[in-house]
């Protein structure tokens, strides 16, 4: 699947006046949680999982080539954000060596594909995720944490997929993947997906998906799940109205969960912004740790309020503070080994640095 795109990629540099874009971007931040755990992990957490030390988070260049017809990416990554992403992907054995989520964490998008009649895409490959809001680079989202729905759901997924344009502000896309955050898939099924996308004239964004399939090793039932979202401009301020819920039939039993968010960001001068935003995130299923699908607690909940500035085209910074509670002891403190709190707040200050304007700018103008 990987090869593929970059097959595609050179056959569009060939093709007669492609556009291409090139790019990149650098995130890094420094966190501090009040409980000062002393394993440094800030649990449940996502991508700024780390207290008390200066992270590289994420780090990625990518090319884009696109003309009439060919089209592709390719986006290579480094840091912990793709180091905890393939954590979970399976070892795939090739014919001389097996590759496992060390090889495969290198890549961030690979994909290629072409432009039928009509408008409809037709594109195979590593996407990023449609699933919720949120995506993994902070640069993407309105905060620099994810929010809980943002950890739960999937943020790659392997595949092809096909896009219509239904009219002039609205998309029907449907894909078949290997599975949730898999490039090597673990069973014997499939995940389908089918959502819409929806824009209207004022600028609101609707979005809605339902993505189901086996998950995990085994022949084990499908798992159902619906996610929503809307982007609603209110004056001058935006907000955010998010939803997901779905089921699965886990090792222990049955498991169903069911997750909302609501975020606004207001902007307060042209370079200066602030947000605020609150989740939940419910999960029923048997005591013990087989029956979670997401969490060892069947409640969480999480406050963030922040601060955006934009230093320069490109460049952001982003103080944040976080708390978070469950109803049950999943944070560290003192135990580096076994969580003994059941909340912890942290306060987050990082940068994120985007190169991929200037990229444009000197392809387009060569000196």
């Amino acid at each position: 699947m990987v090869t593929t795109p970059l097959l595609l990629l050179l056959q569009v540099a060939h093709a007669q006046d492609p556009t291409v874009r090139v790019g990149g971007f650098v995130e890094g931040y420094y966190a501090w949680n009040l409980n000062q755990p002393t394993n440094h992990v800030t649990a449940l957490r996502g991508f700024d999982d780390r207290h008390n030390s200066l992270t590289l988070s994420l780090a990625s260049a990518h090319v884009a080539v696109v003309d009439d017809v060919a089209r592709g990416t390719i986006a290579l990554q480094t840091g912990t954000v793709p180091a905890a992403l393939f954590a979970t992907e399976p070892t795939g054995a090739g014919a001389f060596a097996a590759t496992g989520a060390r090889e495969l964490s290198v890549v961030r998008e690979a994909w290629g594909g072409a432009t039928l009649a009509r408008g409809v895409t037709l594109d195979a490959g590593v996407f990023l995720s449609p699933v919720g809001f949120d995506g993994a680079a902070a640069k993407d989202n309105r905060f620099w944490s994810l929010s809980n729905l943002g950890v739960g759901l999937p943020f790659y997924l392997t595949g092809v997929r096909v896009a219509a344009p239904l009219g002039e502000n609205t998309t029907l896309t449907g894909g078949v993947f290997n599975g949730w955050n898999r490039i090597f898939d673990d069973n014997e099924g499939k995940t389908v997906g089918l959502w819409v996308d929806h824009q209207l004239p004022e600028g609101a964004r609707l979005h809605a998906l339902y993505i189901g399939g086996a998950e995990g090793a085994g022949d084990r039932p499908w798992r159902h799940t619906v996610d929503l979202w809307a982007d609603l401009p209110v004056g001058p301020a935006s907000l955010l109205i998010a939803g997901t819920a779905g089921q699965e039939r886990r090792e222990g039993g049955p498991a169903r969960f069911a997750a909302a968010q609501l975020a606004v960001n207001v902007p307060v001068t042209e370079s200066w912004g602030l947000g605020a935003r609150g989740d939940v995130f419910y999960e029923v299923g048997s005591d013990d740790a087989l029956g979670a699908i997401f969490w060892p607690t069947s409640l969480l909940g999480e406050v963030t309020v922040g601060a955006t500035h934009q230093l320069a085209p490109g460049v952001i910074v982003r103080l944040e503070a976080r708390h978070d509670r469950a109803v049950d002891p999943v944070f560290f403190a003192d135990d580096p080994v076994s969580p003994t709190e059941t909340q912890q707040t942290t306060f987050t200050l990082g940068l994120s640095s985007s190169f991929e304007a200037i990229a444009r700018q000197a392809l387009a103008e060569p000196q």
